[in-house]
């Protein structure tokens, strides 16, 4: 089981344990647990490379083209 996990790390390094855990019913039929998977993971440290995030939605605008009134006054 632990070089099946091993073999699937290589090709998917992104993959979290509930992913490989997945990835192994799926392909390959095999029906365990969540929590052995994330046993034998931390056994033979195995980590899943984070991705990082997009966050370039809501940046501050250097022009704006609309500057709306000051009726607080503050």
């Amino acid at each position: 089981m632990a070089e099946k996990l091993e073999r699937l790390h290589e090709k998917h390094p992104d993959m979290g344990y509930r992913r490989l855990n997945d990835k192994l019913c799926h392909d390959e039929d095999i029906q365990v647990n969540d929590k052995r998977i994330l046993r034998i993971c931390r056994k033979k440290q195995i980590r899943s490379n984070l991705k990082s995030r997009y966050n370039g939605c809501t940046r501050a605008s250097n022009n704006p083209a609309f500057i709306a009134e000051n009726i607080l006054n503050i």
